[in-house]
């Protein structure tokens, strides 16, 4: 224990430390079981969106149109949970977004290539199989969101991030 700091204060500050290293060390676990239920919120919300849009065209809009119209709401409603409860950032709100937008836009690439490829070559049913490439896809869009779409550098994050900084140098003797 430091002489210069009172006891009170540097139980205080060790218990802060402690429970910091906690979570830091969880940090990439608890982001993913987080990711995990907005996944599960927006898969719901998104399968919804494609199925009803579906259903309510009742054949006379092609089934691809139906998947870029669902995917662009999806898309979005993903960045505002993603954002706001898994990644947990602030500030570079357009930039962020345009990341997210591309990465989807890609995801949509791949869908409008892979769901033709199962529904008409391999003639399975729409809806589900739709549902199937969404729960693919879901490892890929965690890792990109990660370390790709609102990646942010020790220097450019909360005050939350300086204290875990402090935390890790604190422990190597410096």
């Amino acid at each position: 224990m430091d002489p210069a700091v009172p006891a009170q204060a540097d139980s205080r500050r060790q218990g802060r430390l402690s429970v910091t290293s906690l979570l830091r060390g969880a940090s990439v676990g608890g982001q993913a079981l987080r990711f995990a239920a907005v996944g599960v919120v927006n898969t719901l919300f998104s399968f919804g969106v494609f199925a009803a849009i579906q259903q309510l065209a009742h054949g006379r809009v092609h089934y691809e149109v139906v998947l870029v119209v669902s995917t662009l709401i999806g898309v979005l409603e993903a960045y505002l949970l993603q954002r706001w409860l898994v990644y947990q950032v602030r500030g570079r709100w357009w930039g962020d977004l345009a990341r997210f937008s591309v990465v989807y836009g890609v995801v949509l690439c791949i869908n409008l290539v892979v769901l033709p490829l199962l529904v008409e070559g391999g003639h399975l049913p729409v809806v589900p199989t739709q549902g199937a490439i969404m729960v693919i896809v879901a490892v890929g869009t965690f890792l990109t969101g990660r370390y790709f779409t609102f990646r942010r550098s020790a220097v450019a994050t909360d005050d939350r991030t300086a204290v875990d900084t402090s935390v890790r140098t604190e422990g190597h003797g410096e």
